[in-house]
């Protein structure tokens, strides 16, 4: 089977997404399919070097909606030698010019929409989803009606996104997503981050990894942490990740405890799963979070996880007593952050067994990759 991955970028920087339709990409091909992808990316991309798959960067576009006529012209020319066509992300061009290429839906695609149906955003940005409202009757809506299928990454995703705009009529299909099993020694990983960050050996790590942005909540995490820290003297809290709102790092620097915390920037390779070797525990109080790919990545290097209950995969980490989940507030941050401190060191290493088993129950791409091929196989 012959699979083409529509997607407007591969770049790292914009998130999961494009680290997701990666390592989508090398499971279905280990599951016998051939993938490729296009985007809008310049050919010239240092992202693009050395991928597993073919990538056709047909960039760059024209503004933040990525018209691009020889995007719509390549896609029309080539969609018919697929099998199928996988889309990923909506509110742009590519979406529009996938569902036009494919005959109004004659020839078979699929959609992810990897969160952009959830309905916090229309109350986070009102504004906003006013634009997309008259977008979404003028085309995205017929781009998910004409789909053979909607894949959501999990339950919650799939049963929040009737909630954002009208007409909502879609074939919906839940394939979860995950990651790849670590590969490397992880207690070798766990010493070269030590290695590199060595005021955080002896300490009981709180993680947060990730972009680091209002929306992720972090300031219910600095907040919280300031507070149930000064009981505990080995606690230290770690921000990894990008920040590019300058404002918002020194407001979280403001509640947190400067002395106990510190911020690694974005970490990449043994560096990264480093950071989850040697956490006590991984948090994410987030407001929106589709599925959380950081969260499979903690699991699977056995850190259990403090959740709110807006990363929408918080009822499989609950119910395999991998972690705790709470409200995207101070209060359940406090909360969630009091009940890992009151458990003892058994407790911990028995929910650290717990995370790793949640994650080859769950959260393993190559269940997601077949899962994928057999509702293909299934409506197309």
């Amino acid at each position: 089977m012959k699979i083409l991955h529509v997607i407007s970028s591969l770049d790292p920087r914009w998130g999961g997404t494009s680290e997701a339709v990666k390592q989508m990409c090398r499971a279905l091909q280990a599951n016998g399919a051939e993938c490729e992808a296009a985007c809008l990316d310049p050919s010239v991309s240092p992202w693009l070097s050395n991928s597993d798959f073919k990538i056709y960067a047909l960039g760059p576009a024209k503004g933040s909606y990525g018209y691009s006529k020889k995007y719509q012209d390549w896609l029309k020319n080539n969609i018919a030698k697929y099998d199928a066509t996988i889309l990923h992300g909506l509110w742009q061009f590519p979406g529009r010019a996938l569902w036009l290429a494919s005959g109004k839906g004659r020839l078979p695609y699929y959609v992810y929409p990897h969160g952009m149906l959830d309905p916090w955003f229309k109350k986070a940005f009102p504004g906003k989803h006013l634009k997309k409202m008259a977008y979404w009757m003028l085309s995205e809506k017929h781009v998910l009606a004409k789909a053979r299928a909607v894949l959501f990454t999990s339950e919650d995703e799939m049963l929040l996104a009737p909630h954002s705009f009208p007409g909502y009529r879609v074939n919906s299909e839940v394939t979860g997503l995950g990651i790849e099993t670590p590969a490397g020694d992880g207690e070798a990983q766990k010493q070269i981050f030590l290695t590199q960050f060595p005021e955080l050996a002896g300490k009981r790590i709180v993680l947060f990894f990730g972009r680091i942005h209002p929306k992720k909540g972090c300031e219910y995490l600095a907040q919280a942490f300031a507070e149930v820290a000064e009981g505990n003297p080995r606690l230290h809290l770690v921000f990894a990740g990008p920040c590019e709102d300058e404002a918002y790092r020194r407001k979280l620097e403001n509640l947190a405890l400067k002395s106990r915390t510190s911020w690694t920037g974005l970490l990449r390779g043994d560096l990264r799963w480093g950071a989850m070797r040697a956490a006590e525990v991984f948090a994410l109080p987030s407001h929106q979070e589709n599925f959380g790919l950081a969260v499979a990545e903690s699991l699977a290097s056995g850190c259990p996880v403090l959740l709110s209950k807006r990363v929408n995969i918080w009822r499989e980490v609950l119910a395999a007593g991998a972690g705790f989940a709470c409200e995207d507030d101070l209060a359940g941050m406090r909360a969630v952050l009091g009940s890992w401190l009151e458990l003892s060191a058994a407790e911990r290493e028995g929910m650290r067994a717990r995370s790793v088993e949640a994650f080859n129950r769950h959260f393993r791409i190559q269940d997601t990759a077949q899962r994928i091929l057999e509702v293909i196989e299934r409506t197309r």
